[in-house]
């Protein structure tokens, strides 16, 4: 999954850190029902949020379904 994009507010007032977020994985590989739980704002949280919408995770697996 390609990392998200810095905003141009963050990157201006050069603030960085680590967004933390919570999803669900389908059996079809989407990521749902994102939950942002810590991020340092500044447009971050969106970022993360749309490039976890876009992305795509491989799911768990219970007697080889996922």
């Amino acid at each position: 999954m390609p990392a998200p994009p810095y905003s141009k507010e963050p990157n201006a007032a050069n603030i960085g850190g680590h967004v933390i977020a919570q999803a669900v994985v389908t059996a079809e590989r989407k990521i749902e029902n994102i939950r942002i739980v810590k991020s340092p704002r500044m447009g971050l949280d969106e970022s993360a949020r749309e490039a976890l919408k876009e992305g795509k995770c491989k799911p768990d697996m219970l007697e080889g379904e996922p």
